[in-house]
């Protein structure tokens, strides 16, 4: 979870389980002279739970014979990509053999990587509870179509992370080893609902023949071409993946694997503000005569400006009557409630 949710969400989770033990370790537990000891402190012990920001996740490895496994397979997929791939199409088959130089380099660092640290088996974790999951969204993945928008086929480094953890605790104690809690799963391309299923049901996806982005694509993405403006101001024919088809097939995988909490279901339980008629209500006040020659006079253009004379009143935005200032003018922008505070949201171990 991130730095600043930390001291929350282990105190809500003793609100809940107030017998539990748990360990709680900032970034400063993991630093490199503290960082063996702390390992050791939770494998040594019989914790309930270890609650770790994001950014000290990663130091807890999985075997590296394991991590190595894993990228033997998707350079194995980016090859069988190259060879489906169109001779004609240049550039597809150079990013693929890019993302393949990569893999390869992945891979070179982790042959002379040792297991001197406390691994995420011998600390006994069984499940990883993933809060503000929406930050791990970036999962690189094999495919041919790499210059289709809405696709983002590069990942990043603490997304592989996650996934090589989940699938190790997957194989070693099958059952539901990840559970990832976000308000925004889904933030700027279609295909992170592919990311999403690769995390939470990749079997599923593996019984279907669809744990291939390309063959999920086909089977429930639609694309679009239109000519969108380019900067150098001339139009160009831009195919994206705008759409999702087969929905009610893709939500039976979805829902298999997924609790969706909807802003119905938090009625009774969350404290939203009240405003009227579920909008922004703006009440203005019209200037006043002296305000209103007064701005004659400046549009003169006199040279030399003077005070406002006594009266003058300039527009002024209200609150409406039903807010609690009880329309008290609070600028030049009126709200009928409170503004919205941030609400807490807690970690589900559901």
């Amino acid at each position: 979870m991130p730095g600043h949710c930390l001291a929350q969400v282990s105190r809500e989770f003793l609100q809940l389980y107030p017998a539990a033990r748990i360990l709680v370790a900032d970034e400063t537990n993991f630093v490199k002279e503290k960082r063996s000891r702390f390992l050791a402190r939770a494998a040594t012990a019989n914790w309930d739970a270890v609650i770790i920001t994001h950014s000290a996740f990663r130091f807890i490895p999985v075997p590296a014979d394991f991590e190595r496994a894993m990228i033997a397979e998707q350079i194995a997929a980016c090859e069988a990509l190259v060879i489906r791939a169109d001779d004609g199409d240049r550039i597809t088959r150079k990013r693929l053999e890019a993302m393949k130089e990569k893999l390869g380099e992945k891979l070179a660092a982790l042959k002379g990587r040792r297991d001197d640290m406390v691994t995420l088996e011998e600390i006994g974790i069984d499940q990883i509870i993933v809060d503000e999951a929406q930050e791990f969204r970036k999962l690189t993945f094999a495919t041919n179509q790499v210059n289709l928008k809405g696709v983002d086929p590069d990942g990043s480094q603490r997304a592989w992370d996650l996934f090589v953890k989940a699938r190790y605790l997957d194989r070693k104690r099958p059952g539901r080893a990840l559970i990832q809690a976000s308000g925004t799963p889904i933030t700027n391309t279609l295909g992170e609902m592919y990311t999403l299923l690769r995390y939470q049901a990749e079997d599923a996806l593996r019984e279907r023949g669809i744990h291939e982005f390309d063959a999920w694509a086909s089977a429930f993405g639609d694309t679009l071409t239109e000519l969108e403006l380019q900067p150098s101001g001339t139009y160009k024919p831009v195919t994206r993946f705008a759409a999702f088809v087969n929905v009610a097939d893709l939500m039976i995988i979805f829902r298999s694997v997924a609790d969706v909490v909807r802003k119905s279901d938090l009625r009774g339980h969350l404290r939203l503000p009240c405003i009227r008629g579920g909008q922004r209500q703006l009440v203005t006040s019209s200037a006043s005569p002296a305000f209103k020659d007064y701005q004659k006079h400046l549009a003169g253009g006199s040279l030399r400006s003077k005070p406002a004379p006594a009266g003058c009143r300039r527009a002024t935005t209200f609150c409406s009557p039903s807010s609690p200032t009880g329309g008290t003018p609070r600028s030049t922008c009126g709200w009928s409630g409170p503004r919205a505070a941030t609400n807490r949201r807690t970690s589900s171990t559901s």
